[in-house]
């Protein structure tokens, strides 16, 4: 009971902490009528979508959010704003891949990996 009680009260806290808002529908239909650009960003980095997809929608989702919700100041075009925002996501999964190899490299070799 205990183990339940804790991981029950742990959800609870994590829903208030993040406080997130769902998606308006304005901002759904945004994303899904810009999607491929997600896919082509996949295709244009040779990147398999089992691997990377998740990566790149959430950024990708958060630049909708961005563009949609600040109205008032300019930015750059959509599409710009997104690849780079996926971009970003890209950079830093592959930093974080690269530093995990560097703690799973043996300790018996005398070289880093580049």
């Amino acid at each position: 009971w205990v183990v339940m009680l804790l991981f029950i009260m742990t959800g609870i806290a994590i829903i208030v902490f993040l406080n997130q808002t769902p998606m308006e529908p304005r901002e759904r239909d945004w994303a899904a009528e810009h999607h491929p650009l997600v896919l082509r960003f996949l295709e244009e980095h040779h990147l398999s979508m089992e691997e990377y997809y998740d990566v790149v929608i959430f950024r990708y989702l958060l630049a909708v959010e961005t563009w949609l919700r600040r109205p008032g100041k300019p930015l750059p075009d959509f599409q710009a704003a997104a690849w780079a925002a996926m971009t970003t996501a890209l950079w830093r999964e592959q930093r974080c891949r690269w530093r995990k190899s560097l703690l799973e490299w043996p300790a018996e070799q005398e070289a880093l990996p580049c």
